[in-house]
């Protein structure tokens, strides 16, 4: 009976973990999502260097849940982002923005707990 116990308990914490990571990594990024869709097209190169710098110190933490795979195509789009503010290239920008949009959703559908992301 001790053991029945023991196991409910020890399943019951890992599903509220896993809830509890969904969550939190669910907001993180979509915060990083608002960032992205509120930067103006003609943003300083420091801003968008700011964002970066603040998506890369939440990254360490939503790599525990998704793919480094995913991870590696933002930090991509990133570089492609920041080579058209450099060149000063709002249609670049504009491109490169959606296309972070568009993974960083991708990257929070996976993180949430749903048929995808398990199966």
């Amino acid at each position: 009976m001790k053991q029945l116990i023991a196991a409910s308990i020890a399943l019951a914490f890992v599903v509220a973990a896993v809830f509890l990571n969904s969550y939190f990594v669910e907001k993180c990024i979509s915060d990083i999502i608002d960032e992205v869709e509120d930067m103006p097209n003609d943003g300083e190169l420091s801003e968008y260097e700011a964002l970066y710098e603040r998506y890369m110190k939440r990254q360490g933490f939503i790599a525990l849940t998704v793919s480094h795979e995913d991870l590696t195509v933002i930090e991509d789009i990133f570089a492609e982002l920041l080579g058209s503010v450099k060149a000063k290239d709002e249609d670049g920008i504009t491109i490169a923005k959606s296309r972070l949009s568009g993974a960083l959703w991708h990257l929070r559908r996976l993180s949430g707990v749903n048929f995808d992301s398990i199966f």
